[in-house]
């Protein structure tokens, strides 16, 4: 190693070899050196090399990020991202037509006020809230931007029961759910994780509703006018003292005043349109009356789809879906399903599905608990009919029969809490054998809710 040493004001480099050698004959390789009067320390000064090929590279890999820039720009905005169209209805894929059947999630989880628009989402609590956002804004178009987790899960598809033969993906759900969606497409962009909605057809209700709260109803077309005219007069008629009350009155009217039908001649039926203006509907039709009643008189109501073990197919499921509703009262959602309230017995209305927990929900009807509102377990007995009896013990059906008699009672519901207490409905003739009041009568077995429907 070489170091500089002053030695009498000549400059050498002492070397290892103890010998001195003249500065201006010293081989200088890689570096040079400074004079030091500290032979301990040395300083080097490094040489600057070309700079030309460092700025070279720099500019290289500064056009290539513009080129990356500018190609993935072009392809978010040309519209020609991958096109998904809901499977449940084959459609050419290049009309990306998706026909469906047609919440707020919990206050603990989300607010509903934040303004989701433009943010990257990654639960589909925040999908929920912006579509409800977009729902009450009455907007038919709106992006959602996701986490990479989010994009795949939103996109994939899933059986709604066990026997469902039906698939939808949890896009599909939030959509119907929130915003009452019966045609839409969505279009996917894979790289950034983004999904552009269109909204092309959404259920009458919403779309009267959404004309009611911006005092555009004279805009709506005839039938949805009319639709709303025939709802605004029945406001004063079924608005009760409390909500309860309110809804009882709404859930009778329609189970009065609605046939079921399964004709796909007409798209009333569907909605709103067919179940207040001509008198009949399918699910998808009592439960957007529901809906669209309830809105009008206060109530808050949502729609509900999944799907059902039919009644009409011996508590089979159809594998076809179903629609009802989900109605908030004291602060807790319940579930209310007037197609199946709606016995078509002569004048029987059937209550077993009226403002009920998911634990009674869950044992005739499927629904994924992740695309739709926080629902309450448990019924709330205080908001049963006064002629609903509930059964624990078999002392208490005896019990119930000798009071419905003694009340006149037209109609009876007795609600056995177990498989077990069910078979005491046996029983009833047993009972009713002393009472000359009821020397005939007849009685409904709603096995599937374990329920027993008594008809003088």
């Amino acid at each position: 190693m070489k170091y500089p040493y002053d030695n009498n004001d000549n400059n050498y480099f002492y070397t290892d070899e103890d010998e001195y050698v003249p500065y201006e004959d010293q081989e200088m390789d890689e570096y040079s050196f400074n004079y030091n009067s500290n032979p301990e320390y040395p300083q080097k000064n490094h040489k600057w090399r070309n700079p030309l090929p460092w700025i070279l590279l720099l500019l290289i890999a500064l056009g290539i990020a513009m080129l990356i820039g500018i190609f993935q720009w072009v392809k978010n905005n040309s519209g020609q991202g991958k096109i998904v169209a809901n499977e449940n209805y084959p459609v050419p894929v290049e009309t990306a037509f998706a026909e469906n059947e047609t919440t707020i999630p919990t206050e603990n989880q989300v607010t509903q006020t934040e303004n989701l628009e433009g943010k990257t989402l990654s639960t589909f609590v925040e999908v929920m809230t912006l579509a409800n956002q977009k729902a009450k804004e009455g907007a038919k178009t709106f992006s959602i931007q996701c986490t990479q987790d989010l994009y795949n899960s939103l996109l994939q598809e899933r059986s709604i029961s066990p026997a469902s033969s039906v698939t939808e993906t949890p896009l599909d759900e939030i959509l119907e759910n929130c915003t009452g969606t019966t045609g839409y497409t969505f279009t996917c962009y894979e790289l950034t994780y983004r999904i552009d909605i269109e909204i092309t057809r959404m259920l009458a209700g919403f779309e009267i509703v959404t004309a009611w709260k911006n005092g555009a109803t004279a805009q709506l077309p005839d039938a949805e006018r009319q639709t709303y005219e025939a709802a605004e007069s029945l406001v004063s008629e079924l608005r009760k003292e409390t909500e309860i009350e309110t809804a009882y009155a709404i859930h009778d009217w329609l189970c009065n005043h609605i046939t079921y039908t399964v004709d796909e001649s007409t798209e009333a039926d569907d909605c709103a349109i067919g179940a207040i203006l001509y008198g009949q509907a399918n699910c998808d039709g009592y439960a957007d009356a529901f809906y669209l009643l309830g809105t009008m008189m206060g109530l808050e109501v949502r729609i509900q789809c999944g799907d059902a073990d039919s009644p009409a197919l011996d508590g089979e499921n159809s594998g076809a879906g179903h629609m009802w509703n989900l109605l908030k009262i004291d602060g807790m959602w319940h579930h209310v399903d007037v197609t199946w309230a709606d016995g078509n017995e002569g004048d029987v209305i059937l209550y077993c599905w009226f403002n009920v927990g998911s634990k009674t929900m869950q044992k005739t009807h499927y629904w994924h608990s992740d695309t739709t509102v926080e629902i309450a377990e448990d019924t709330d007995l205080s908001t049963r009919p006064r002629n609903e009896y509930h059964i624990w013990s078999p002392e208490d059906f005896q019990t119930a029969v000798s009071d419905a008699v003694g009340q006149g009672f037209s109609v009876a519901y007795f609600v056995f809490e177990s498989e077990e207490l069910y078979s005491y409905k046996d029983y009833l003739p047993d009972y009713l054998a002393n009472s000359w009041f009821y020397s005939s009568y007849s009685y409904m077995e709603i096995d599937e809710m374990q329920t027993l429907v008594f008809i003088p």
